[in-house]
């Protein structure tokens, strides 16, 4: 029984225990307030954690922590990413925050078939075309592939974004990001099973016999080679951007639904054992590397550029489903200049200024894309916030260093908007200081 497995306290009706959790007191801007010192990057890829999908990444037990050493592959606790944050999650909150101590009870109840039909999510299985609840469906979720944006990185040119494929060259990029669900609507487990993750050791016969994984020397792990497939536009014309999703692994992130058929106890939550259960998803979310479709190419420096955002999950069959179903596909439309050409300021044409007040952002500029690179906060040169609108306010930051032969540095954009979306924008004005 699930609910036994997921602690023995449960194992008898009446069986109870608390959970205590600490959560921050204002949960926005989290990243910005805090750093890192709650975010856990156990077990993610470098460079995951991203100001716009913290709450993937939240973890209260985290602690100030060494380097980990040099011999141990991928992330093996909260923080690896440096500097090392030097504050505990809890006294993170509580020095910039504030936060609030909560604890749940849990308690198990005799089973009750009236209050069950009245909390059951979904009411009964996927049915498939065939008037058949499929004994495993898995599909794209659509409002996840809905949530896109445009996001610029710079590409080295030995990155691994270059050896899996990710990115039509190096340089600065500008990429289309979005988040793609895996959910499971069947009724019965997809199981891949055990999987030598951080090693490149023991290999079970996913890999010798079957070659659904694969080894990447560059990030040191296991791919789940046939994971997905994006195409922006008509995905069978060739000429179309794409990009072929190797999956880090298939784990089960959330449980979507409430009803016996899904488990309460599962044991695909780490890359070591892979699979989702019944009523369970895998989420890769927008921000993860490779995640994303390379647009650079396109030029919407005279309009808007329309078409659509298509989503294949398990493109191959590699994944034993029940009836396979139809490709998932948006109407997706995106704007990578963020004002009118007379609406620059500054001394080069690559300085833009973006309306609004009281946030100021100092981001990158890009010579190749003759546009300035609209960053987020762990990305930018100096975020600002201007607490008197009336009084002038001294920005300092440091102009960026050449990054390549083209790239040669010095080139700045400066962003300005509301700190919340549903203050009023003002107007900015500003002057250079040598």
């Amino acid at each position: 029984m699930s609910v036994v497995k997921s602690d023995d306290r449960l194992s008898n009706i009446g069986g109870s225990f608390l959970q205590d959790y600490t959560l921050p007191a204002d949960p926005m801007l989290l990243l910005q307030r805090t750093g890192t010192a709650c975010m856990s990057e156990s077990g993610w890829p470098p460079n995951s954690i991203d100001p716009e999908t913290t709450e993937y990444y939240y973890d209260d037990t985290c602690e100030v922590e060494k380097p980990q050493a040099p011999d141990v592959v991928g992330c093996q606790q909260c923080h690896c990413q440096h500097p090392l944050t030097t504050m505990s999650c809890v006294e993170a909150l509580q020095a910039f925050v504030g936060r609030v101590n909560v604890s749940l009870n849990f308690t198990r109840i005799k089973y009750d078939k009236a209050m069950a039909s009245k909390w059951r999510y979904p009411s009964e299985p996927s049915i498939n075309s065939f008037g058949q609840v499929a004994p495993v469906n898995i599909f794209e979720y659509l409002p996840d592939l809905e949530r896109y944006r445009i996001i610029y990185l710079y590409i080295e040119p030995n990155g691994c974004e270059i050896a899996e494929r990710c990115v039509g060259g190096s340089g600065w990029r500008r990429l289309l990001v979005f988040s793609t669900t895996a959910p499971n609507f069947g009724t019965q487990e997809l199981r891949l099973g055990s999987v030598p993750y951080f090693t490149n050791g023991s290999q079970s016969e996913l890999i010798t016999k079957h070659h659904v994984f694969e080894y990447s020397p560059c990030h040191k792990h296991y791919h789940f080679s046939h994971y997905a497939s994006f195409a922006l536009g008509n995905p069978n014309d060739q000429s179309n951007l794409t990009n072929t999703k190797r999956g880090f692994c298939l784990q089960a992130v959330y449980r979507h639904a409430n009803a016996e058929w899904s488990p309460l106890h599962q044991e695909y939550y780490t890359c070591s054992v892979q699979g989702i259960p019944p009523g369970w998803q895998d989420t890769y979310q927008g921000g993860l590397r490779c995640q994303w479709i390379d647009v650079t190419s396109i030029n919407t420096s005279a309009q808007p550029y329309t078409t659509s955002l298509y989503s294949s999950l398990n493109p191959h069959g590699f994944l034993c489903e029940g009836t396979p179903q139809p490709d998932t596909w948006i109407r997706t439309e995106f704007n990578t200049t963020c004002c009118s050409g007379n609406g620059c300021c500054g001394e080069s044409n690559l300085t833009q200024c973006c309306g609004g007040l009281p946030v100021v952002r100092i981001c990158e500029a890009s010579i190749a894309l003759r546009s300035g690179l609209a960053c987020l906060w762990n990305a930018s040169l100096t975020t600002v916030i201007i607490s008197h609108r009336d009084k002038p306010r001294d920005i300092h930051f440091i102009c960026p260093p050449p990054r390549d032969s083209v790239e040669t540095g010095g080139q700045f954009s400066v962003y300005y908007g509301p700190l919340f979306t549903d203050l009023a924008f003002g107007d900015l004005s500003w002057s250079k200081i040598d």
